[in-house]
């Protein structure tokens, strides 16, 4: 898997015009309500979800999962980004089952992630 710090930097140079960005639009666009539980699937080293999401979790009160398939980029994300609102965990839900058995979220998201999936359904 990519180390978290490089994907990062270079990450940051694909979202410089990040107010023009899709995800922008998308989170912009969205109805919040307060207490809400979001789940990011493919956060990898959390840049994105801290800049477009949290925000948006912080100002309703909510709470937000961050899962991705990589040890280094959820400990990476964990590190630097660090939020009591916002919980890190390694999850693959290519390969194996949810990890949210009975779960009900509010909100998914999966950022830059479908190009993994080899079967979309």
């Amino acid at each position: 898997m990519f180390d978290p710090e490089e994907y990062d930097c270079y990450k940051q140079l694909s979202i410089r015009g990040f107010s023009e960005n899709p995800v922008a639009k998308l989170t912009n666009g969205m109805e919040w309500k307060q207490n809400e539980v979001v789940l990011d699937y493919g956060c990898g080293p959390g840049a994105m979800t801290n800049k477009r999401i949290v925000p948006l979790v912080m100002a309703h009160d909510s709470f937000l999962h961050c899962v991705d398939i990589s040890r280094n980029m959820i400990d990476y994300a964990a590190r630097k980004y660090p939020n009591p609102r916002v919980k890190y965990q390694v999850g693959n839900l290519i390969e194996e089952e949810f990890p949210f058995p009975g779960e009900y979220f509010d909100k998914i998201f999966a950022i830059h992630m479908m190009n993994w999936f080899p079967n979309f359904r």
